[in-house]
């Protein structure tokens, strides 16, 4: 992503327009998009001290043409049985509703004065289909980046949770600022010690490193690519991530690589 004003970025976001309503048939079913009731914002952190700190955008969008009700669902990292806070939202055909995390009420706030947690959407009545994306916006190097809201409806053919996922990452060079992962994980309880094994490969694809993510209290978090390269993968610069989360459990996973005040690349983890 090349370099942006974050106001500019901000103003953007929230003025987004429907791609497809220009010119739209007037036929058009929900059965031309993926179907999908449940999308989840698989992790946000707001910095809650600087008033012009990090935050994470949202938006979601109604696809159809008729109304439908949804649920926005705010969750902790380490208490998924019940929201902090929740909201019902009524979306006009092709509607969308814009979020920005920082401005959500009653959500924890940390010792280090920063959100962490991630969010659940569903839509509650109607027959149509909910689509979105997401920006994490990292004032300090003047940058943000983001993907699609993941698809995590049971029923949907394009369900995107699943439990053996695989990324590349790259640190140094053009990409000083590394590589940062997000994960989520589809579960009401908390995940035991040994949920996430990792497997390291280098680019000519030998196995250079295995091991199991340290410190699994939560449900959702983030850690940079630093954490996993350790011992002989000590010195890689560049190669893929093979993550497998054990129990039966599914989830998914994103990251951003970026160079610090210059531009950062949102990606999904693919699943194998």
């Amino acid at each position: 992503m090349k370099r942006l004003l974050l106001p500019a970025l901000l103003a953007a976001v929230a003025a987004i327009p429907a791609i497809s309503a220009i010119g739209e048939p007037a036929a058009l079913t929900p059965k031309s998009f993926p179907l999908t009731g449940r999308l989840v914002l698989p992790y946000f952190e707001v910095d809650t001290i600087d008033p012009n700190g990090d935050t994470v955008l949202f938006a979601v969008r109604n696809e159809s043409i008729a109304p439908i009700d949804i649920d926005i669902e705010y969750y902790e990292i380490d208490t998924p049985v019940a929201p902090q806070h929740s909201e019902r939202v009524t979306l006009a055909g092709k509607q969308i509703k814009p979020v920005n995390i920082r401005d959500v009420p009653n959500l924890e706030i940390d010792p280090d004065g920063v959100k962490r947690g991630y969010v659940v959407i569903k839509q509650v009545s109607g027959n149509g289909v909910i689509a979105g994306d997401y920006f994490r916006v990292d004032r300090a190097d003047n940058f943000a980046s983001g993907a699609r809201l993941v698809n995590a409806d049971p029923s949907s053919a394009a369900d995107d949770r699943c439990s053996n996922l695989t990324f590349r990452f790259l640190r140094g060079g053009a990409f000083s600022g590394g590589t940062r992962i997000f994960y989520w994980l589809d579960t009401p309880t908390l995940p035991a010690p040994d949920t996430i094994a990792f497997s390291i490969y280098n680019e000519a694809g030998a196995l250079v490193h295995t091991g199991t993510l340290p410190n699994i209290d939560r449900v959702a978090s983030s850690f940079n690519i630093e954490t996993l390269l350790t011992g002989p993968a000590a010195a890689l610069t560049a190669g893929a991530v093979e993550i497998q989360f054990s129990g039966g459990v599914l989830g998914h996973v994103a990251g951003s690589m970026s160079a610090s005040g210059l531009y950062s690349v949102g990606f999904e983890a693919g699943c194998r």
